[in-house]
Protein backbone atom coordinates (compact mmCIF):
# COMPACT_ATOMS: atom_id res chain seq x y z
CA UNK A 1 0.00 0.00 0.00
CA UNK A 2 1.05 3.19 -0.76
CA UNK A 3 -0.03 6.79 0.77
CA UNK A 4 1.16 9.53 -0.97
CA UNK A 5 0.17 13.62 0.60
CA UNK A 6 0.86 17.03 -1.41
CA UNK A 7 0.14 20.65 -0.08
CA UNK A 8 0.25 24.03 -1.54
CA UNK A 9 0.08 27.48 -0.71
CA UNK A 10 -0.97 30.39 -2.38
CA UNK A 11 -0.28 33.58 -1.90
CA UNK A 12 -2.20 36.81 -3.55
CA UNK A 13 -1.10 40.63 -2.97
CA UNK A 14 -2.91 43.25 -4.54
CA UNK A 15 -2.17 46.64 -4.65
CA UNK A 16 -4.09 49.63 -5.36
CA UNK A 17 -3.33 53.31 -6.29
CA UNK A 18 -5.54 55.93 -7.64
CA UNK A 19 -4.93 59.28 -8.48
CA UNK A 20 -7.38 62.07 -9.37
CA UNK A 21 -7.12 65.37 -11.24
CA UNK A 22 -9.61 67.94 -11.62
CA UNK A 23 -9.27 70.09 -14.06
CA UNK A 24 -12.03 72.73 -15.65
CA UNK A 25 -15.19 72.67 -14.60
CA UNK A 26 -16.68 69.56 -13.39
CA UNK A 27 -14.36 67.28 -14.62
CA UNK A 28 -12.57 64.19 -12.84
CA UNK A 29 -10.19 61.55 -13.76
CA UNK A 30 -9.68 58.77 -11.78
CA UNK A 31 -7.40 55.83 -12.32
CA UNK A 32 -7.01 52.66 -10.22
CA UNK A 33 -4.68 49.77 -10.76
CA UNK A 34 -4.54 46.76 -8.55
CA UNK A 35 -3.09 43.11 -9.32
CA UNK A 36 -3.40 40.18 -6.99
CA UNK A 37 -1.71 37.07 -8.58
CA UNK A 38 -1.83 33.72 -6.39
CA UNK A 39 0.26 30.48 -7.23
CA UNK A 40 -0.21 27.38 -5.69
CA UNK A 41 1.66 24.07 -6.15
CA UNK A 42 1.87 20.92 -3.99
CA UNK A 43 3.36 17.55 -5.04
CA UNK A 44 3.29 14.40 -3.26
CA UNK A 45 4.97 10.98 -3.06
CA UNK A 46 4.24 8.42 -0.87
CA UNK A 47 6.14 4.80 -0.64
CA UNK A 48 4.91 2.97 1.70
CA UNK A 49 4.85 -0.85 2.74
CA UNK A 50 2.40 -2.50 4.29
CA UNK A 51 3.25 -5.93 6.26
CA UNK A 52 2.85 -8.61 3.05
CA UNK A 53 1.33 -11.49 4.50
CA UNK A 54 2.45 -15.14 3.65
CA UNK A 55 0.64 -17.01 1.21
CA UNK A 56 1.12 -20.98 1.88
CA UNK A 57 -0.93 -23.66 -0.53
CA UNK A 58 -1.84 -26.77 1.20
CA UNK A 59 -2.49 -30.04 -0.92
CA UNK A 60 -5.49 -31.65 0.11
CA UNK A 61 -7.18 -28.28 0.86
CA UNK A 62 -7.67 -27.53 4.38
CA UNK A 63 -10.82 -28.55 5.86
CA UNK A 64 -10.10 -31.36 3.52
CA UNK A 65 -10.11 -34.96 5.24
CA UNK A 66 -7.08 -37.49 4.68
CA UNK A 67 -8.27 -41.00 4.80
CA UNK A 68 -5.65 -43.80 5.60
CA UNK A 69 -8.01 -46.57 4.86
CA UNK A 70 -7.77 -49.89 6.64
CA UNK A 71 -4.44 -50.60 7.82
CA UNK A 72 -2.92 -53.88 9.44
CA UNK A 73 -1.90 -53.42 13.20
CA UNK A 74 1.25 -52.55 14.20
CA UNK A 75 1.72 -51.56 10.54
CA UNK A 76 2.51 -48.31 9.08
CA UNK A 77 0.96 -46.78 6.36
CA UNK A 78 1.99 -43.24 4.63
CA UNK A 79 0.08 -40.59 3.34
CA UNK A 80 1.20 -36.91 1.99
CA UNK A 81 0.88 -33.43 2.24
CA UNK A 82 1.99 -30.90 -0.12
CA UNK A 83 2.56 -27.34 1.49
CA UNK A 84 3.92 -24.94 -1.45
CA UNK A 85 5.01 -20.79 -0.73
CA UNK A 86 2.74 -18.99 -3.51
CA UNK A 87 3.40 -15.51 -1.80
CA UNK A 88 6.53 -13.18 -2.62
CA UNK A 89 7.94 -13.67 0.94
CA UNK A 90 9.64 -16.40 2.66
CA UNK A 91 6.92 -18.82 4.79
CA UNK A 92 7.94 -20.77 7.90
CA UNK A 93 6.15 -22.44 10.52
CA UNK A 94 4.96 -26.20 11.73
CA UNK A 95 2.44 -29.31 11.24
CA UNK A 96 1.54 -31.06 14.33
CA UNK A 97 -0.82 -34.03 15.01
CA UNK A 98 -3.02 -32.84 18.05
CA UNK A 99 -2.84 -36.34 19.60
CA UNK A 100 -0.40 -37.99 17.82
CA UNK A 101 -1.16 -41.14 18.90
CA UNK A 102 -1.34 -43.46 16.26
CA UNK A 103 -0.32 -40.78 13.41
CA UNK A 104 2.59 -38.92 12.86
CA UNK A 105 5.09 -37.02 11.15
CA UNK A 106 7.87 -38.89 9.21
CA UNK A 107 11.01 -36.24 9.97
CA UNK A 108 10.58 -32.37 11.48
CA UNK A 109 6.90 -31.02 11.06
CA UNK A 110 8.97 -27.16 10.37
CA UNK A 111 9.32 -26.24 7.51
CA UNK A 112 10.90 -22.98 5.88
CA UNK A 113 10.09 -22.42 2.24
CA UNK A 114 11.43 -19.18 0.17
CA UNK A 115 9.06 -18.08 -2.97
CA UNK A 116 7.82 -20.62 -5.25
CA UNK A 117 9.32 -23.39 -3.21
CA UNK A 118 7.95 -26.92 -1.86
CA UNK A 119 7.48 -29.21 0.74
CA UNK A 120 6.26 -32.88 0.86
CA UNK A 121 5.50 -33.78 4.41
CA UNK A 122 5.05 -38.04 4.93
CA UNK A 123 2.14 -39.09 7.17
CA UNK A 124 1.82 -42.23 9.09
CA UNK A 125 -0.26 -43.95 10.63
CA UNK A 126 0.50 -46.86 12.64
CA UNK A 127 -2.63 -48.59 14.25
CA UNK A 128 -2.07 -50.71 17.51
CA UNK A 129 -6.48 -51.56 17.69
CA UNK A 130 -8.86 -52.60 15.75
CA UNK A 131 -10.74 -49.71 15.59
CA UNK A 132 -11.45 -45.96 13.50
CA UNK A 133 -8.73 -43.56 14.38
CA UNK A 134 -9.24 -39.90 14.33
CA UNK A 135 -6.37 -36.54 14.48
CA UNK A 136 -6.56 -33.32 13.07
CA UNK A 137 -3.29 -31.95 11.73
CA UNK A 138 -2.82 -28.41 12.33
CA UNK A 139 0.05 -26.49 10.09
CA UNK A 140 0.46 -23.05 11.22
CA UNK A 141 2.31 -20.38 9.31
CA UNK A 142 2.95 -17.98 11.79
CA UNK A 143 -0.12 -15.64 10.83
CA UNK A 144 -3.00 -18.52 10.35
CA UNK A 145 -3.43 -22.32 11.74
CA UNK A 146 -4.83 -24.82 8.80
CA UNK A 147 -6.44 -28.18 10.02
CA UNK A 148 -7.21 -31.12 8.14
CA UNK A 149 -8.84 -34.10 9.57
CA UNK A 150 -7.15 -37.58 9.88
CA UNK A 151 -8.74 -40.77 9.75
CA UNK A 152 -7.61 -44.51 9.63
CA UNK A 153 -8.71 -47.79 10.57
CA UNK A 154 -6.96 -50.29 12.58
CA UNK A 155 -7.74 -54.13 10.79
CA UNK A 156 -6.92 -57.46 11.91
CA UNK A 157 -3.14 -58.18 10.56
CA UNK A 158 -3.76 -61.37 9.32
CA UNK A 159 -5.98 -63.62 7.98
CA UNK A 160 -5.83 -67.54 8.19
CA UNK A 161 -4.95 -69.40 5.42
CA UNK A 162 -3.89 -72.96 5.28
CA UNK A 163 -0.86 -73.83 4.71
CA UNK A 164 0.55 -75.70 7.23
CA UNK A 165 -1.07 -73.80 9.37
CA UNK A 166 1.28 -70.38 9.06
CA UNK A 167 -1.06 -66.97 9.58
CA UNK A 168 -0.25 -64.63 7.14
CA UNK A 169 -0.32 -60.80 6.13
CA UNK A 170 -3.84 -60.16 4.20
CA UNK A 171 -1.92 -59.58 1.02
CA UNK A 172 0.27 -62.79 0.74
CA UNK A 173 -2.55 -64.47 2.26
CA UNK A 174 -4.60 -64.12 -0.24
CA UNK A 175 -1.67 -64.42 -3.06
CA UNK A 176 -1.21 -67.68 -1.31
CA UNK A 177 -4.80 -69.10 -1.41
CA UNK A 178 -4.69 -68.02 -5.15
CA UNK A 179 -1.86 -70.24 -5.90
CA UNK A 180 -3.10 -72.67 -4.41
CA UNK A 181 -6.09 -73.38 -5.93
CA UNK A 182 -4.39 -72.51 -9.13
CA UNK A 183 -1.86 -75.27 -8.27
CA UNK A 184 -4.75 -77.66 -7.05
CA UNK A 185 -6.74 -76.46 -10.91
CA UNK A 186 -3.73 -77.15 -12.83
CA UNK A 187 -2.83 -80.95 -10.84
CA UNK A 188 -6.31 -82.12 -12.14
CA UNK A 189 -6.42 -80.95 -15.35
CA UNK A 190 -2.75 -82.83 -15.62
CA UNK A 191 -4.16 -86.14 -14.07
CA UNK A 192 -7.12 -86.32 -16.35
CA UNK A 193 -4.66 -85.86 -18.98
CA UNK A 194 -3.30 -89.31 -18.27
Amino acid sequence: EGEGEGEGEGEGEGEGEGEGEGEGEGEGEGEGEGEGEGEGEGEGEGEGEGEVEPAIEITPSPGSVIFFGAAALNTTVHETVTLKNVGVVPVSGDAVFLDGAVFSIVGDGTFQLQPGMSRILILSFTPNQEKVYTDTLQIGDGKHTYSLLINGIGASNTISCDLDGVSLPPAVAVIGDVAILLLFLLSLFFAGRR
